[in-house]
């Protein structure tokens, strides 16, 4: 556990409009990450969500000022001074247990903008195997991933801090609803992701139906549009003629604005007409030019902090227990960590004590076993086996013993 770091920018520390900055699209992700190995660490985890960006990393080197510029730089090769320096300055950092620790807490949601919502665990377990898909973790981040997931299965289902869960699609939600006649609503939907997905599924439960969708791949827009009904379009097509929407959603997870303003005159039927905007990408996919310059009600993830705060007072007489469950989760693999580095360590022993008796019965008692009858034979092969599996998992037993009554560090 030495080797573990937790490197985070979350909307505690930079605040949700600086975290444009650091997020990466998927697609981009292999090219960006990737070159963090010639650093000298071993596995990560590159997490990004609407109110974090966080990587988990394993390297024998300390997380020092210089290494975190390091890693920084490698990652975001464009990075202004400016950012650069809020990065390294702010950057939440946590190491050995510690950040093990965090990580646990982050999959329960307790450090979310909104405590209770269970989005983060698929996120985190998403952010894992892309990163797995690139090759850039291993046998460590498989256990720790399987110990978070178990973590955060705990928390919500042992304790109440998710009860009458307010996530932040259905904080927009409400917000939404205040300001529209859903029914009556023209919906622009860009992106078909889970975040818009879950939206238009509450707005379509509550009666809305008039749904036009665009996405960058047009099957995924097309499986929306029949699931909930609409149009489908490719998002490249988006600009080259005018729509009649009063209501517009994006959640892409594009590295640039979808909509500036002259995209937004291009598409918008009456650009007078006031249009309610949730945009609950990151970073932001509506420009703040076009949000500033047309008559519009803007809903982002940053707008929604005062709702989330008071869904966390809600919240925070359960937060003692999911603290305990937590400080058990963590030594349980503290446990499991050392067991498995016995579990590596001895991998070979039980090679060693097969290929010790192929020697002795194929080539040092060969002939002595050739003059035994079959009966002997069947005894001996008894014996031999009875033995072979014993020497396999006594020292193994022993060895993890011995490591497991150590104080765990």
């Amino acid at each position: 556990m030495e080797l573990l770091h937790s490197i985070a920018l979350t909307h505690h520390n930079i605040g949700v409009d600086q975290l444009g900055e650091f997020h990466i699209s998927e697609e981009f992700q292999a090219s960006r990450l990737t070159p963090l190995k010639s650093l000298g660490i071993d596995e990560l985890i590159f997490l990004t969500t609407c109110n974090r960006v966080e990587l988990l990393i394993r390297s024998n080197k300390e997380l020092s000022k210089d290494f975190l510029t390091k890693i920084f730089q490698c990652v975001y090769p464009k990075l202004g001074y400016d950012k650069l320096d809020l990065a390294v300055n702010n950057a939440s950092t946590f190491s050995n247990i510690e950040a093990v620790l965090h990580w646990f807490r982050v999959s329960s949601s307790l450090d979310s903008l909104v405590i209770g919502e269970r989005e983060i665990l698929g996120q985190m377990r998403n952010a894992y195997n892309l990163c797995k898909g690139y090759k850039l973790n291993g046998d460590f981040m498989r256990i720790l991933m399987k110990k978070t997931i178990e973590t955060g299965k705990l928390i919500y289902t042992e304790t109440e801090i998710a009860n009458n869960p307010v996530s932040v699609v259905n904080l927009a939600y409400k917000k939404l609803e205040a300001l529209t006649n859903l029914k009556k609503s023209k919906i622009l939907v860009i992106g078909a992701g889970k975040t818009n997905t879950a939206l238009i599924r509450k707005m379509k439960k509550h009666g809305a139906t008039d749904f036009t969708i665009f996405n960058r791949t047009l099957t995924k827009a097309q499986t929306l549009a029949e699931n909930f009904g609409g149009k489908a379009f490719d998002l490249k097509d988006l600009g080259s003629s005018e729509i009649e929407f009063n209501v517009l959603i994006t959640c892409t997870g594009s590295d640039s604005h979808i909509i500036d303003h002259l995209t937004y005159e291009k598409i918008k039927i009456n650009i007078e007409e006031p249009t309610v905007v949730v945009d609950l990408a990151i970073p932001n996919d509506v420009s703040k030019e076009t949000r500033e310059n047309y008559p519009i009600h803007y809903i982002s993830v940053d707008g929604l902090r005062d709702v989330a705060a008071k869904n966390m007072e809600k919240r925070r007489a359960h937060l003692s227990q999911c603290e305990e469950i937590i400080a058990t989760q963590v030594n349980n693999f503290a446990v499991l960590y050392k067991t498995r580095q016995v579990e590596i360590a001895m991998r070979k022993v039980p090679e060693q004590v097969k290929e010790i008796r192929r020697k002795a019965v194929e080539e040092i008692f060969a002939k002595d076993i050739e003059a035994l009858d079959s009966d002997s034979k069947e005894v001996l092969d008894k014996v031999m086996l009875y033995l072979e599996k014993k020497y396999i998992s006594t020292p193994m037993l022993m060895a993890k013993e011995i490591l497991l009554n150590e104080n765990i560090r």
